[in-house]
């Protein structure tokens, strides 16, 4: 069927309320007070280079369509729009909707113009005001645009001519259905007679005509799936079909095979048995093969049902799908026997429109529709079985484990996009495809409840207790804490007098005894009676005794100094020490001492004490060893800090002085005092070792 389009069309308005229908032409044609203004000023400014080609003025953005660039193009008349005195003007680029109150006639189709005017932003797109249009003669109608479905979607075509294919699957009054190569879109023929569209019905057609996307006015968005053809010319490419059952049959294995004949405009006829219906949808096996059949109308089939099939092919989804498919009843058989699926590969698409069977433990129920949602468990997947909801429907205890057995439905698996099986659901006939395996546990729900109501009563009346005993706690640990405090204050205030007591008494016994004997060895070499080399004696003894009270000082301010309270201070006194006290008697002092030395914490009363063991061994070294040469050796180590004094004296019979040498038990008594301890190893005419250990601890 083909029809001449009309040269002058009569614009209806659009019916705006179910549909949404704001044709964009219907408001983009009228310039309102702003826009003849912002005309206006664009007219009084200096002119600038005017576009000449229709797709430079879409490109514009809202800004630069607020100045009213000017524009000149030529271009064919593919719609008029009498009423609105303006018209669809497309050149080699694109068309565009021009308003012609400038023109003393409005421009019929197929008429060539030349457009001069302004390029202004409209409601939904930009058009132009024309404000000189002239018409150069006339041409063929362009070649129209193939429209792809998501050009339908996307606006993209607006104001084009195009040429849309597809199988009409409904058609009532102006409106018509098609079924595209993907998806399906409802077009408005707005100039087509309704007795024409209605013989549609069932016809693979090709729809050419002028394109005006449908939008809401109040969002401004596009209304997917719904577009206006104006100027619209049908042509017929296959008229409905008498019997759609006399179409080509092939087997469910052979529709994923190539064939040169097959186009998705027509039928194909599958024979199988129903494992699975509803309303709108069937499910069917033909031997191993599954494939999907969406009916056009509701349907009465049963599982068990043997049918015949039509429909068209789409081969997106998991398994073949048969859209707008008619079916009839040939014959009942019994169901196949279902595959048992392990529970640890159940996502997969080749299980698709299977009949299957999965032992799963029964986690939820819920109601969709008509139909009774078991949320179920097998393994680590979660899945949906399926079950048409009836009167008598008895479901099993949450918790017990079943083996259901229904037909495998992926959700999400695309073909096309590659896109894996998401989820399924399980589509179950009847409760007779639900076996109980395993009875939920003695724990049920109310059970719980009434535990864990008691285990709270128990366990506020725990709380409390625990509060009352963190409070006794509390003032407890508060009154300890004040008297540990005090002790601590009072132990500190000890620790210091005891210092203080032991600095007075350092002080007293080594500076006083000594200023005392410089005093009286000072009077004597005053005295006139004392000869010259007796004075002289007395002076030197002064000078002798002042520079030991200067040592013993010095010895007193590093022992109270905190800025040594270390292991890392002892090697530089220890080792000054030792070469002062030992040069004096003439023996050579070697050190062993390693370059570095933590630095833990040692109090100055231990410091003391260790330096006073080590300068009564040097002392016993000096007095008794007769020896030449001393190594001074500092060590330290996971025990504690060892100090090793070595010499090559005559050394002794420690057995034989035994308790009676009083220095050895003072130096052992005094490495006791703190924490530590003193080996003394001797061996007559070989010299002594003494070895002098402290922990860290």
């Amino acid at each position: 069927m083909n029809r001449t389009p009309s040269r002058r069309l009569a614009w209806r308005p659009l019916a705006a309320a179910p549909l949404l229908l704001g044709l964009a032409l219907a408001t983009t044609g009228r310039a309102g007070p702003a826009a003849r203004s912002d005309l206006a000023a664009a007219q009084a400014s200096p002119a600038a280079q005017p576009l000449e080609r229709v797709e430079e003025i879409h490109q514009l953005d809202p800004a630069d369509l607020a100045r009213a660039p000017a524009v000149r193009f030529t271009g064919i008349v593919t719609c008029t729009l009498p009423d609105r005195e303006a018209v669809i003007v497309q050149d080699a680029t694109r068309g565009i909707y021009v308003d012609v109150h400038a023109c003393p006639q409005t421009p019929r189709i197929g008429e060539v113009l030349a457009v001069e005017g302004r390029a202004l932003p409209g409601e939904f797109s930009p058009y132009v005001r024309g404000l000189r249009v002239r018409a150069v003669g006339t041409a063929p109608l362009p070649e129209p645009v193939r429209a792809a479905s998501e050009q339908l979607i996307d606006g993209s075509l607006h104001c084009q001519y195009v040429e849309i294919e597809g199988y009409v699957i409904a058609a009532e009054g102006e409106f018509v259905t098609l079924l595209l190569r993907s998806g399906r879109v409802r077009i408005r023929l707005e100039d087509a007679p309704r007795d024409e569209v209605r013989r549609t019905l069932g016809a693979v057609v090709r729809i050419r005509g002028c394109l005006f996307s449908s939008w809401d006015n109040a969002t401004r968005r596009i209304i997917v799936g719904a577009v206006t053809l104006n100027t619209t010319s049908i042509t017929v490419e296959q008229p409905p079909a008498a019997d759609p059952f006399a179409a080509r049959h092939k087997r469910a294995s052979e529709l994923l095979q190539f064939d040169p004949r097959e186009n998705l405009f027509q039928r194909l006829c599958v024979s199988g048995v129903v494992l699975h219906a509803d309303r709108r949808m069937l499910y069917l096996a033909d031997d191993n093969e599954g494939v999907r059949v969406a009916l056009a109308a509701d349907g009465t089939f049963a599982p068990g049902d043997r049918v015949e099939v039509s429909g068209f092919a789409e081969y997106s989804g998991p398994t073949p799908l048969l859209q707008e498919a008619v079916a009839r009843r040939t014959g009942t058989v019994a169901l196949p026997p279902p595959l048992r699926l392990p529970t640890d590969h159940l996502l997969r698409d080749r299980y698709d429109t299977k009949r299957v069977s999965i032992a799963a433990r029964l986690t939820g129920v819920a109601a969709d529709g008509d139909d009774r949602l078991l949320e179920l468990e097998a393994g680590h997947t979660r899945f949906h079985g399926r079950v048409p909801m009836t009167h008598d429907l008895t479901l099993p205890r949450l918790g017990s484990t079943l083996l259901v057995t229904g037909v495998y439905a992926a959700r999400g698996a695309n073909r096309m996009t590659g896109t894996p099986v998401e989820a399924f659901d399980l589509l179950l006939n009847s409760m007779d495809d639900v076996r109980i395996l395993a009875n939920p546990p003695w724990w049920t729900l109310r059970r719980l409840l009434v535990s864990l109501g008691v285990l709270a009563a128990g366990l506020l009346a725990t709380l409390a207790w625990v509060r009352s005993l963190r409070r006794q706690v509390a003032l407890q640990t508060d009154r300890l804490q004040r008297e540990i405090g005090e002790r601590e204050r009072v132990e500190h205030q000890r620790a210091v007098e005891h210092e203080r007591t032991r600095l007075a008494n350092d002080l007293h016994d080594d500076l006083g005894a000594g200023l005392t004997e410089v005093s009286l060895l000072t009077a004597l070499a005053n005295a006139p009676a004392i000869a010259g080399t007796d004075r002289e004696r007395y002076l030197g003894r002064v000078t002798a005794t002042a520079r030991t009270l200067v040592d013993r000082l010095d010895e007193i301010v590093w022992a109270v100094n905190p800025r040594y309270d270390s292991v890392a201070s002892l090697p530089a006194y220890f080792s000054s020490y030792a070469q002062r006290f030992l040069e004096p008697a003439g023996i050579q002092c070697r050190l062993d001492i390693p370059a570095d030395l933590p630095d833990t914490s040692l109090s100055s009363s231990v410091r003391h004490n260790l330096f006073l063991a080590l300068k009564e061994t040097l002392n016993n070294v000096v007095r008794h060893a007769r020896a030449t040469e001393v190594v001074f050796r500092i060590r330290v180590e996971p025990a504690g800090v060892r100090l090793v004094v070595i010499d090559n004296g005559v050394g002794a019979d420690l057995g034989a002085v035994g308790a009676a040498g009083e220095g050895l038990a003072s130096l052992r008594s005094r490495l006791r005092g703190i924490g530590g301890s003193a080996e003394i190893t001797s061996d007559p005419g070989h010299g002594t070792s003494v070895i002098l250990e402290l922990p860290l601890s």
